[in-house]
Order: C-alpha cells, then structure tokens, then sequence
C-alpha cells in the first residue's frame, strides 16, 4: 500500500439487473518517516560560511525533523545557525563552538529515521 491509496472508497455489488453498494468509508494511509533529501555526509571546517544541511522527509503524521550534536538534542542555536520550516540546519558561519557530529532524525508515531552524520570541524 502506497500513501496515494488514501482515499473515499465504496463496495458495489451487481448480480444481474441489481446492485448493492455499502455506505463510502475513508481509508486513511499511515507512512513512517522517509528522508527524502539529505546530506551523504561530510566534513565542514571553521570559517565555511552559507552552509545548510539538508533534512526533508515524507510520512504520515508528518514526521517532525529534529537534530543532535554529538548524540544530544539541538534545542538552542545561536542566531547564526537555524532550523527551517522544511528541517534544513543552516550555518550563516562555521565556528569553532560549532565542532562535532550532526545529525537529522525525522519521526512520527509510527516510526524513525536517522540521517548520516556531518562532521564539523
């Protein structure tokens, strides 16, 4: 089942000149997480400026898109450094507090997924 079968369906039976059809019920697809564009990895170093790492996924419930530094939750960024709306990590610069491993995880209640690691330098 692809998330496309989501949709009003209706059973109709037909013998001979009669048919018969049930009330329209709604199927409603659950999809877990699937990153659909994302870094491969990769190494960054201090003073790269305009860097993004990408993180869109697909799913249903839309998967929430978090990121973690060295294996813990990134709640606060300095302004320089953004989350946004589609999940992309954006450096306006890379600095030196900035070094360690990144890494973007998409999930809903059904699931989730883990992107490959950014190293930052």
């Amino acid at each position: 089942v692809t998330d496309d079968a989501t949709g009003v369906y209706q059973c109709t039976a037909t013998k001979g000149s009669s048919t018969a059809a049930s009330q329209p019920f709604y199927v409603l697809v659950e999809m877990r997480p699937d990153l659909t564009h994302t870094f491969t990895g990769g190494n960054f170093t201090n003073g790269t400026a305009n860097v993004v790492l990408p993180c869109e996924a697909r799913g249903f419930p839309t998967p929430v898109i978090t990121w973690t530094r060295n294996s813990s939750l990134l709640q606060e960024c300095p302004p320089r450094v953004t989350v946004g709306p589609e999940g992309n990590l954006t450096f306006a610069v890379i600095l030196l507090e900035d070094a360690g491993e990144y890494q973007c995880n998409a999930s809903n209640t059904l699931n989730f997924e883990l992107s490959d690691n950014a190293t930052v330098d």
